[in-house]
């Protein structure tokens, strides 16, 4: 239960700061990180499935990754 409160957090700190700065979600956390001085790999635990889906898609809008096959219903 701790991780997650902690996942959630992080998440809302994102949000918000993706919200307030109009930047990536990408760019938010490695902001973030920069911010409090941590390793980018240490906070991969954190990230929520719905800001993990925000990331992916800008990655692949951005054509840093590929689109992986999805069904569309």
């Amino acid at each position: 239960m701790e991780n997650f409160d902690k996942m959630h957090e992080f998440s809302n700190v994102i949000f918000n700061k993706v919200s307030s700065s109009k930047i990536e979600y990408i760019d938010a956390v490695v902001s973030y990180c920069e911010e409090k001085e941590l390793d980018i790999d240490s906070i991969i635990s954190l990230i929520s499935p719905a800001l993990k889906a925000k990331m992916e898609e800008e990655a692949i809008n951005m054509r840093l990754i590929k689109s992986s096959p999805r069904l569309i219903f």
